[in-house]
């Protein structure tokens, strides 16, 4: 019988490998019967199995992390993405827009009698950058920084008061500015020599910069020429030796790294030139929701006019509240953004460009749906609308808005198409849960079954739905409150869905609910696939809207107040109301259309969220035993 003396070299496992050394061994005829055990021969195996061990190993993982589907450390991630121009996203702070008012008399203007001249007053208060204001949330003191120097002039003086230099007159002109941005966070700076000379790294040494508010000052200190600021970009096409540009890598540590040009792509810093880098340290999502700020004295100390030390304070009022703050992008975001931004090349042509520009460069988004003008409801071509559902609240502000299409979308756009960003559309889905249950099977009491389902409902609601684009099915719902707990013996789900508008009380207006499904249609003569909830109207208090074969009708109990304010199209699900004037709406001004859908599945159309909240669960238990 022919003996196998080749050496087994599939095995990776210590103990496997040991014993693939000793099998190779017995085989040889000088150690046909020799006992490796008790030998030292042992030993020897074991450091040639350790290192064989560990080479498998490091040449595993050196494998691994050389591919971006399988890398596991953050620096091999970063280094290859790196490689195909992708820059993951740093820690973000909030971010509130304000509206500042000096008075004069804060100023250092002093006001006379009716005839006297005032002090003359400056023509303009400055705000430089890094300016302190703070604001207080759940206890605790955030500080907000400006990131940018602003000017705050005298308003326009149309009811009196006085002007620079004038006479004294009845009432003051305040200095205002409005919408001014202030980022939460530590304003911080870091100061180099550039020398071309030497391999030089420009590293900003905290880890928890964010780098959308890092500016960069070059100073030719040698030819003393003024402070040059450098801009920050992404593209290198189109750049020319004289452009004063500066990139952004993410490198060890955690710790940004700028790079300028090298005089043919980007302008080059002359040797000896002051580098100069601000930037904000936040907390990232710490400040979200701050709502009422001050400035802060000591560490922005507004000062009076002519030089002098008189300090005061301004009257802030908030326009937008704080949001935006995020935590750094994570690994799993790298591996699966990197790829489709090296795909769109940093441009916006296709749907799914667009979605990766904003999921690269706006961190707090949680959906995007996009679609091309061609496919609205009244057809636009040449725009692109998108819907984003941010992951703080239901929508964006207008600021916000206008911030994304000018600085993220526009830039990579195609000439001739012009963004447009809406608000989510959203949909509740309503949910009557009929739950039939047996104790015998059970140790869980029919309150703790109630909630138990309630909550995995809702846990349901936030996994498989609340999203663009994710349809409900009702045989997985329906399934996953059967299998919640061995005492369900049964359960019966009813489906209907709730949209809610905001009429204007008081004036006439037509109004268009699109619930995007089929909706049951009764027997003619029968009432009963769509009601509201109540409201005022020709002095009913207690009306609602109702349907009956395709015409909306308004009832108070048995009365009926308005026919035909408007008509439900059964087949497209989409209810029009004409001419609709309340006199009063209950629920914060929202009223609420419930329809029954024709069919227990649920399907959306562009731009449409459907959610699930608690007070539209309704669960009835049913003992059965």
């Amino acid at each position: 019988m022919a003996i196998d003396n080749r050496l087994n070299v599939t095995e990776l496992d210590f103990d496997q490998i040991k014993n693939s050394l000793k099998r190779f061994l017995n085989s040889q005829v000088e150690f046909a019967d020799y006992d490796f055990e008790s030998s030292g021969l042992s030993v020897l195996l074991d450091i040639m199995s350790y290192n064989t061990h560990y080479q498998a190993f490091y040449l595993n993982m050196i494998a691994n992390e050389s591919f971006l589907d399988t890398a596991t450390t953050r620096d091999a991630l970063v280094s290859i993405s790196k490689g195909i121009g992708y820059t993951p996203r740093s820690i973000t702070g909030a971010v509130a827009f304000l509206d500042i008012t000096f008075q004069p008399n804060d100023l250092g203007g002093v006001v006379g009698a009716e005839t006297t001249s005032v002090t003359r007053l400056g023509t303009e208060v400055n705000i430089p950058k890094g300016s302190v204001f703070v604001s207080e949330l759940s206890d605790k003191t955030y500080a907000f920084v400006t990131t940018e120097s602003y000017t705050a002039k005298p308003t326009a003086n149309t009811t009196g008061g006085y002007w620079v230099g004038e006479t004294a007159a009845s009432g003051v002109v305040p200095y205002t500015i409005t919408n001014m941005k202030a980022t939460q966070g530590v304003f911080s700076t870091a100061q180099y020599i550039y020398n071309s000379q030497v391999d030089q790294q420009f590293i900003i040494p905290n880890s928890g910069a964010d780098t959308s508010t890092i500016s960069v000052l070059v100073t030719d200190s040698i030819s003393g020429s003024k402070t040059e600021v450098y801009s920050k970009v992404d593209n290198y096409a189109s750049l020319s030796s004289e452009d004063a540009v500066f990139f952004i890598n993410e490198g060890p540590n955690l710790q940004y790294e700028i790079h300028f040009g090298d005089g043919i792509v980007g302008k080059r810093p002359v040797d000896g030139s002051v580098i100069n880098i601000t930037y904000v340290v936040p907390e990232a999502k710490a400040g979200n929701g701050a709502t009422i700020f001050k400035s802060d004295l000591v560490k922005s100390p507004f000062y009076g006019i002519g030089g002098s030390t008189h300090t005061y304070s301004p009257t802030v009022t908030t326009r937008i509240i704080a949001s935006g703050g995020s935590d750094r992008e994570s690994e799993e975001s790298i591996r699966f953004l990197a790829p489709l931004n090296y795909e769109a090349q940093n441009r916006a042509v296709t749907n799914q460009d667009y979605v990766t520009a904003i999921r690269t460069d706006y961190p707090q988004v949680e959906s995007v749906s996009v679609w091309g003008g061609e496919d609205a409801d009244i057809p636009i071509f040449g725009n692109v609308y998108v819907a984003i559902k941010p992951s703080e609240g239901f929508v964006i502000s207008e600021t916000e808005k206008s911030r994304i299409i000018k600085d993220i979308l526009q830039p990579k756009n195609v000439l001739g198409i012009t963004p447009v960003i809406v608000d989510p559309e959203y949909i509740n889905l309503q949910l009557n849960v009929d739950v039939g249950w047996d104790p015998r099977l059970t140790g869980l009491t029919q309150s703790t079954l109630r909630d138990g389902i309630r909550q995995e409902i809702l846990n349901f609601g936030d996994t498989q739905l609340d999203k663009f684009d994710e349809p409900f099915r009702y045989s997985t719902l329906v399934r996953l409150i059967d299998n919640f707990n061995t005492g369900i013996v049964s359960n019966l789900t009813a489906i209907s869905l709730r949209k809610e508008i905001v009429p204007i009380v008081g004036s006439i207006a037509d109004y268009t609910i699109k619930f995007s499904n089929p909706i049951f249609h009764p027997h003619v003569g029968h009432i009963g696939a769509i009601h509201s909830t109540t409201f005022g109207y020709n002095n009913y208090n207690t009306c609602n809207l109702i349907d009956n074969n395709g015409t909306i009708n308004i009832i108070s109990g048995d009365t009926e107040v308005v026919n035909n304010i408007g008509t439900i199209d059964y087949d497209t699900g989409v209810l029009n109301l004409t001419g609709f004037n309340p006199q009063s709406v209950g629920q914060g001004g929202k009223l609420s259309v419930i329809a029954q859908p024709r069919i227990n599945n649920v399907d959306l159309t562009r731009g449409q969220i459907l959610s699930i909240i608690s007070d539209d669960v309704v669960i009835t238990m049913r003992q059965e035993s």
